[in-house]
């Protein structure tokens, strides 16, 4: 309670969330049994590796990256070497898993500049300065199909950023990347272009492309050549089909959708669900774990990885990558450069003594019983009926609801389906540009219903932008702004 206000998320603020709230108000002590201030920088174990940059070529450590796996496996006691194999992997592996035709690619690339942007720049992704292949930051070699190379993505296309204030991160979410729209340019402008039949498919779809379309229809040079290219799929078994229900949902995603779970990925649950790239910094380490009583990291938005080791491999089982060959000691460089990822500092300043009102709102005001963990994460997993928001990732890879993987999906490089929902960790918002697990709200102030916005405004399955409310009601208008900059300064 503050100023007369109630702010109490339905689940109460526990007992043991208030060695938190002592924390967040000034309390640096433990005393064994709690978490100490869940807003404290981390020690730097980066080994000096550029993670932060308004520079992509020092980013890529000035093409230092190459063979650094090599070298590596020649020092497996050298840290810098394996933080530096792993940084290579988030840029440029593809765990062997299928992709699109190499040819393909470069034939929109080469062929489409005006209308993708020179390395898909219109869709949001970001040209390579240390390499002269034409492939973006996260496209890279994968297994081939019928001996022709093909690509596909890696961490780097969603999970490499620019934050609002210019700089480059890794571990900042990719809110501009426009997937849905990528996967149409990729998919659906080759079939039209050769089928002539735009009226056999989704009508926002086609809108989306047609740009592309318009190109190749005055020079049909290019229909041929995406003939020629897709040649390696048919009667293969890979050749990627939309149903005009998926063209729909792929061309009215916001920035950084997907669902992992629908074409072109080679597993559907039947389900469509959405969910926003998170931020994959500040992730509590074991230690964290314990002193804070969590069961275990609660990763993903179901928070149903319970260690980056377990992501890794629940990534490589559903993209239909080589799990076999890919054992823990194998990605272990790729999960030791994640658990070194550090929410970078703002560098736009808040006004200190609504910062200062705002850190004491986070704790009176009842937030901490949702975000009492580790750089403001959740302790335990929530219900939807909880937090209001849209439901529908319930069923992801469950549309029975028996909490068991469909689909023939083998589970077993997976952790167990939760059916619900974490909060995620907040250091680093100043960051972010979406926000509830969708990406349905577009700003800070939106999600406060601030400024004469009121949600919901969207009520579509998957799409909707309700519930969350905890940060609409009960607070006045300069509560809400001082509670913003607080969240804008951690």
């Amino acid at each position: 309670m503050m100023n007369g206000h109630s702010f109490r998320p339905g689940v109460g603020v526990a007992a043991s969330s208030i060695l938190c709230v002592a924390a967040i108000v000034g309390c640096t002590a433990d005393d064994g049994g709690g978490i100490v201030d869940p807003f404290a920088a981390q020690p730097d174990v980066s080994e000096g590796l550029v993670l932060v940059s308004d520079d992509l070529s020092e980013l890529l450590e000035h093409g230092a990256l190459e063979g650094a796996c090599e070298r590596w496996s020649a020092a497996p006691d050298d840290r810098r070497a394996m933080l530096q194999c792993g940084k290579w992997m988030f840029f440029y592996e593809s765990f062997e898993a299928p992709g699109v035709p190499r040819a393909l690619v470069e034939t929109v690339l080469r062929e489409l500049p005006e209308e993708v942007g020179p390395s898909f720049e219109r869709y949001g992704m970001f040209g390579n300065p240390t390499r002269d292949d034409g492939l973006p930051l996260g496209l890279a070699p994968a297994a081939p199909i019928r001996d022709a190379p093909t690509v596909t993505f890696t961490c780097a296309s969603c999970h490499l950023g620019r934050m609002p204030d210019g700089r480059f991160a890794i571990g900042a979410p990719n809110h501009e990347y426009q997937y849905g729209k990528h996967i149409l340019a990729l998919v659906l402008t080759p079939l039209v272009a050769i089928t002539q039949r735009p009226d056999q498919h989704d009508p926002d779809a086609i809108a989306a492309i047609q740009p592309l379309l318009d190109r190749i229809e005055s020079d049909p040079t290019i229909r041929d050549r995406l003939l020629s290219d897709l040649a390696p799929l048919v009667g293969s078994g890979a050749m990627v089909t939309l149903s005009p229900e998926m063209e729909r949902h792929y061309a009215t995603w916001r920035g950084s959708n997907q669902d992992f779970l629908m074409a072109p990925v080679p597993l559907d649950d039947g389900i469509h669900t959405i969910s926003k790239v998170p931020t994959i910094w500040g992730i509590p380490n074991e230690d964290e774990i314990r002193r804070a009583g969590m069961p275990d990291a609660m990763l993903a938005w179901t928070g149903g990885a319970t260690s980056v080791g377990r992501f890794l491999d629940g990534f490589v089982v559903l993209f239909q990558g080589v799990h076999e060959r890919w054992d823990h000691e194998r990605l272990r460089p790729l999960e030791e450069l994640v658990m070194a990822l550090r929410p970078p500092a703002p560098t736009v300043a808040q006004d200190a003594e609504r910062v200062e009102t705002g850190r004491r709102l986070f704790a009176d005001a009842g937030c901490t019983g949702c975000h009492d963990g580790p750089r403001g994460g959740g302790r335990r997993l929530f219900d939807y009926e909880e937090i209001g928001t849209d439901d529908v990732m319930r069923r992801w890879m469950d549309p029975d609801g028996d909490g068991q993987p469909c689909c023939g999906i083998d589970s077993e490089g997976l952790d167990p389906l939760t059916g619900r929902l974490k909060s995620p960790r907040l250091a680093g918002l100043h960051a972010s540009r979406l926000f509830l697990h969708n990406g349905s709200v577009e700003s800070l102030e939106d999600l406060f219903c601030l400024d004469g916005h009121e949600r919901p405004t969207i009520t579509e399955p998957a799409y909707g932008d309700g519930g969350h409310r905890f940060t609409c009601d009960g607070l006045s208008d300069d509560d809400k702004h001082a509670l913003i900059a607080f969240l804008r300064s951690i």
